[in-house]
């Protein structure tokens, strides 16, 4: 079943979270000409080299080389002029958001400083003010692990203004700077957080752990990789798995990445990925989109020589062919949501073998966001298709916002326009369509 599309909070609260590449999308490309239009190809493309840490452009990127005085200045103007202005509230805001983290990783410890205690920052306290306050704790962590690895630092003051996040992105920058001592400071002291002790201090043993994960896997996944092997075997779970293979960089060898992934023996319900495994596309997709796609269908394909047999997606009846194009969308997600015009403009290039691209955009629209959801509209170049997947997700639509959506696609033939008019003015509160 096709999940109704929804503005998705948790996206919109979490979206800082996600980030994990420090690129930035020159923006003359997204306001000059939009997504780029170009017409499909029948072998599935590569987004090119990885963008080297000497600052040069790779392809529609660019990297950014400022002094911490500068990179603070920008860091300043950015978040002034986008007060009040949701992160997702259209592409160039996600771009923003990348051309924060990239500027917060270019900052020296005192300018961190007093950018964290800069009162016109904190006083917007909102939107993308306080996805840069979040690069800020995690900057910290980093570049001065010995300051954050205080069991102190993560006690509330009689529980005014504590805020868990704030500790989480401590710990994550800490085990980026350190991550051997960020292992053992979670291992002295907060492995053994249960629900009893959650409420003294506003988080169990998993929160920081899944941060020192995301942080050593970002700067050493061999470390972070080493820290998962000598944790117990009833603490490998695979939202610990995941959030690993998840958080590899898109310079990591991702046959050893495999590798690791056969070796957890993972027990995998037919015709599903497991999270880990996901979790390991989802990273892979920003690298090398092509040769993620390549390895989910050879996990189909090479049944009797993989160990995790039961990986396979399966490829016969309509069922089989909406649980895979499931497992495309939700692998190409992360991307979209990140790089989406890069990721869509691969999209528009890509022809998958054996299941059809349109249910697989209908998948990847579910709890995007509006800027998104018009762009993979804007991929269906025929109008028969186009007007078939409107109608399709007006089904389920959950409000009016939804319908004005679908109604701004371009080249609707006019009975499907005047169907969606029809069903919008039949929709009632939440979201059930009234009888006529």
């Amino acid at each position: 079943m096709i999940a109704p599309i929804m503005r998705s909070r948790l996206f919109q609260a979490g979206l800082g979270l996600l980030l994990l590449t420090g690129c930035l999308l020159v923006k003359s490309r997204y306001l000059a000409g939009g997504a780029v239009a170009s017409g499909p190809s029948k072998s599935p493309t590569s987004r090119g080299q990885t963008a080297k840490s000497s600052g040069r452009s790779r392809g529609n990127l660019a990297i950014l080389e400022l002094s911490p005085e500068a990179a603070a200045a920008d860091i300043r103007r950015v978040c002034r002029e986008t007060a009040g202005k949701s992160s997702v509230e259209d592409l160039q805001s996600i771009y923003d958001v990348q051309r924060l983290k990239q500027l917060v990783g270019q900052l020296d410890l005192e300018h961190i400083h007093l950018l964290r205690d800069d009162s016109e920052l904190l006083q917007q306290g909102e939107g993308l003010a306080a996805i840069a306050l979040s690069f800020l704790r995690e900057r910290c962590g980093e570049l001065a692990p010995g300051e954050v690895l205080n069991l102190e630092t993560y006690k509330p003051a009689n529980n005014s203004g504590f805020k868990v996040f704030d500790f989480v992105d401590l710990l994550r920058g800490a085990a980026k700077g350190d991550p051997e001592a960020a292992f053992a400071f979670w291992k002295d002291h907060l492995q053994d957080f249960s629900v009893d002790t959650e409420q003294e201090f506003g988080f169990n043993a998993l929160k920081p752990l899944f941060a020192i994960l995301e942080g050593a896997a970002q700067k050493s996944p061999a470390k972070a990789w080493e820290i998962i092997s000598r944790l117990d075997s009833a603490q490998r779970t695979d939202q610990v798995l995941g959030t690993y293979f998840r958080s590899l960089p898109p310079g990591s060898d991702w046959e050893e990445a495999i590798g690791q992934l056969r070796s957890c023996e993972i027990e995998e319900s037919p015709g599903h990925l497991s999270s880990p495994a996901l979790a390991l596309a989802q990273a892979w997709m920003k690298a090398n989109p092509a040769a993620t796609m390549q390895w989910l269908d050879s996990i189909n394909d090479n049944l009797a020589e993989a160990r995790t047999g039961s990986l396979a997606i399966p490829r016969k009846g309509d069922d089989a062919l909406g649980a895979r194009a499931a497992v495309y969308s939700q692998a190409l997600q992360p991307w979209l949501y990140t790089d989406p015009i890069e990721a869509i403009h691969w999209l528009r290039n890509w022809e998958p073998a054996d299941v059809s691209k349109l249910e697989i955009i209908r998948e990847a629209m579910n709890g995007t966001t509006p800027a998104i959801e018009r762009e993979l509209l804007a991929t269906v170049e025929s109008p028969e298709e186009r007007s078939q997947l409107v109608l399709a997700l007006a089904r389920d639509a959950r409000d009016k916002d939804d319908f004005d959506i679908l109604l701004a696609a371009d080249n609707l033939p006019e009975n499907t326009v005047k169907e969606l008019e029809r069903m919008k003015a039949l929709l009632g509160p939440g979201g059930l369509f009234e009888r006529e």
